[in-house]
């Protein structure tokens, strides 16, 4: 991962780059933005740039042997801590802990992400910091990344504010956060702070055909309804969006439109196919979406563009506080499917809350 890897972050690639060759290196750096932005390959960019021995101007080059080594994880002066789910209170083992560091680093937009209860814990921190305040075993610098760092127990981030507040000389600490909230105004004020937001739709659609080599209309497509997550978007690019977006309409369609026992059998398919819940109640918030821009004229914002006569049929069978209901409706329900509430319960009172809001004579 180098910096000519980070799709439509042009300008934050660019500062970290200058950066890196003015050899002006804080001791801390904070990088902040959404899911699928590129936070984890801004971070490992950067962390595997300064350890670069190779010409300033591209690090990381990828051709010295300290790009070898930091890319497969086994450079002495490169620490890398993501969120791991402990048992009977113990840190998962070392080897486990490398493996899932590897993981982020060779594949940054397609590592599994940790679970929310996932943490980095007291003890990792501790051995991250004495790692850290050692000399470098090249003597050179030492990077250590803590990635979803709003994810470190508050213990943790305490123990590492008081590194932050007195750095080791020629070490610098990388953070990723997808937001400010629950980290340490102190640990912030510590930072250099770099931002990060979606990619473009051009510039996700460029990547995905010129480095995936996806079909520029499924490019197209698939970068619209990601909304710049690039990790989302490499997920989605294959025929599989097309489909879950169809079976989206037609989910939505028989909300809106259909017979009461239609509207049934839609939502007894939907919850026995548990797996393709989230994907297709997704889906159908896309297609409300987009009927609410079509209502309002603002063509230009509408992601199912090759369906336009769908999406205006949608739009012509809702009012606007309807749209609006169904999607924090269909938003509710999917969180009530990831905390494992009864589905079709929910799935039917999302009908009720439908037929409530609907105009009178629609059904």
């Amino acid at each position: 991962m180098t910096f000519g890897n980070l799709v439509g972050q042009e300008r934050v690639s660019g500062l970290l780059r200058r950066m890196v060759v003015s050899e002006r290196i804080p001791p801390a750096v904070l990088i902040v933005g959404p899911e699928g932005s590129g936070k984890t390959a801004a971070a490992v960019a950067l962390g595997r740039a300064l350890l670069c021995t190779g010409d300033a101007s591209v690090a990381p080059c990828e051709a010295c042997d300290d790009c070898s080594r930091t890319r497969m994880m086994s450079h002495p002066d490169l620490h890398v801590k993501i969120p791991m789910k402990r048992v009977k209170d113990q840190d998962p083992p070392l080897e486990d802990q490398q493996a899932r560091a590897l993981e982020a680093v060779q594949d940054p937009y397609g590592y599994a992400l940790p679970d929310r209860n996932d943490n980095v814990s007291i003890d990792r921190v501790r051995q991250l910091i004495s790692e850290f305040g050692r000399a470098s075993f090249q003597g050179g610098r030492r990077v250590a990344i803590i990635l979803h760092a709003t994810q470190m127990r508050p213990e943790g981030a305490n123990a590492l504010l008081k590194t932050l507040e007195e750095p080791p000389e020629n070490a610098t600490m990388i953070l990723t956060a997808p937001s400010l909230e629950s980290l340490l105004p102190t640990i912030i004020s510590r930072c250099q702070l770099f931002r990060l937001g979606p990619a473009s739709t051009d510039a996700l659609a460029n990547y995905l055909t010129d480095q995936k080599g996806t079909s520029k209309e499924n490019a197209d497509f698939v970068a619209r309804l990601s909304g710049g997550n690039v990790r989302e978007a490499l997920n989605l690019a294959s025929d599989e969006a097309h489909t879950t977006q169809d079976r989206a309409f037609r989910f939505v369609s028989a909300l809106v439109g259909g017979r009461e026992s239609q509207t049934f059998v839609a939502l007894d398919q939907l919850a026995a196919e548990k797996e393709d819940v989230f994907g297709v109640l997704k889906g159908a918030e896309v297609w409300l979406r987009d009927a609410l821009q079509c209502r309002c004229g603002r063509h230009e914002g509408i992601v199912n563009q090759h369906r336009m006569q769908d999406v205006e049929q949608l739009a012509s069978q809702m009012t606007e506080d309807m749209i609006l209901t169904l999607a924090q409706e269909i938003e509710r329900v999917r969180e009530m499917n990831i905390r494992n509430i009864n589905l079709q319960l929910s799935l039917t009172e999302l009908w009720r809350r439908t037929r409530e809001t609907a105009p009178a004579g629609s059904f």
